[in-house]
């Protein structure tokens, strides 16, 4: 054979494993490239869950803050006895006796609990008291007033006999 022709062989074979060499090569490439753009896709909806998730806490945290807030407003039943106690010890304060008559169980229709009190005292200090209740932290309403005076050693006494309804929470 010619040298040529064997010169030619030979080009040609490292040609073909030179060629068979990029193909593998690029087909190697490409599928790296896949890989990491699916790497890239799921690092991208990772960080996006990631954030929806941050988001969701605060929200949680937002409506958390927002439910004791609320919860502020309403008289558990269970608690009925020191919110009493501490409507006896706010009428103290304001110069009147406060006394509980009586004290329903919670309405089954609308969960109100439906309170008798009588308050003793001066004019001023009753009607300090009144407005005090009514307009407390919790949702009281005066649903009935009744003024009654008498003359006592000093000056004029006071009795308001009132009924308010105290919105409840379920325990």
């Amino acid at each position: 054979m010619n040298s040529t022709l064997i010169h030619f062989i030979v080009a040609a074979l490292i040609a073909l494993g030179a060629l068979g060499v990029y193909a593998t090569e690029f087909v190697m490439l490409t599928n790296a490239r896949n890989e990491a753009a699916t790497a890239f896709a799921d690092v991208a909806r990772i960080e996006e869950e990631n954030r929806s998730i941050a988001n969701a806490k605060d929200t949680i945290a937002a409506l958390e803050s927002d439910e004791a807030a609320i919860a502020a407003h309403f008289v558990s039943p269970t608690d009925i006895v020191p919110f009493l106690e501490g409507l006896e010890q706010e009428g103290e304060g304001l110069g009147t006796r406060v006394e509980v008559v009586s004290v329903s169980s919670p309405n089954e229709a609308d969960g109100r609990i439906t309170l008798s009190l009588r308050i003793e005292g001066s004019f001023a200090a009753v009607m300090r008291t009144l407005g005090s209740f009514e307009y407390s932290q919790q949702d009281m309403r005066l649903s009935s007033l009744t003024l009654d005076t008498i003359q006592g050693e000093e000056e004029r006494v006071w009795t308001a006999a009132t009924v308010f309804t105290i919105a409840t929470q379920t325990p």
